[in-house]
């Protein structure tokens, strides 16, 4: 009797330190000794664990962070990475929709955009709209800033804000660095919580 070194299983005989399922595995992709049904490994951190997400054919592609206290919430259960880039799986789903309880009219928010950093810490549950506050800068914005664009017109950089389809502030600067200042000024005012900090 013995335990695979690959899955903690107890077999009556092992075949250089694995099961027979492993073994075969093993030689038959030369040297992989993991299958696409072997759970996650996990990381242990100092202050949080990594999830180590693997493709089909059981290579690493991305790791999925999590706070130590929910090590045993997930890890029996296999997780993957979808097309988004989020850690899910099939019949559970998102893995911050998991860990936060979140209700199925709401929706959780990943504070710092890092959609693999399910921490506690980076997660909150809100409104799809609150949520669509949090966005970063959209590919086709010119300026590099959201809310801050050049007006040809008056030949200077315009800056404002909407909420709920609405505008509610701008205003018209000479100078780039003021445009966003107020812009940030107006994030503060009617996001709050939710803007974008970066």
């Amino acid at each position: 009797m013995g335990l695979c070194k690959v899955c903690n299983k107890e077999v009556k005989q092992l075949r250089k330190g694995m099961c027979e399922r492993h073994y075969r595995q093993c030689t038959r992709y030369e040297g992989i000794s993991r299958t696409k049904y072997d759970l996650n490994e996990i990381v242990i951190n100092e202050d949080y664990a990594e999830i180590i997400l693997y493709d089909k054919k059981c290579n690493e592609v991305s790791r999925s962070k999590i706070d130590l206290e929910d090590i045993d919430k997930v890890k029996n259960i296999k997780w993957g990475l979808n097309n988004e880039g989020y850690c899910k799986n099939n019949k559970i789903g998102m893995l911050h929709r998991f860990l936060m309880n979140c209700p199925d009219d709401m929706v959780v928010d990943h504070i710092n955009h890092d959609k693999l950093d399910n921490r506690k810490s980076n997660l909150r549950i809100c409104t799809r709209q609150q949520n669509n506050l949090n966005i970063n800068v959209r590919s086709n914005n010119t300026s590099g800033c959201t809310g801050v664009s050049w007006n040809k017109k008056c030949s200077k950089w315009r800056a404002y804000i909407f909420l709920n389809r609405k505008q509610l502030e701008s205003g018209l600067f000479n100078n780039f660095d003021d445009a966003i200042r107020f812009r940030k000024k107006l994030e503060i005012k009617y996001f709050g919580e939710f803007r974008n900090v970066n």
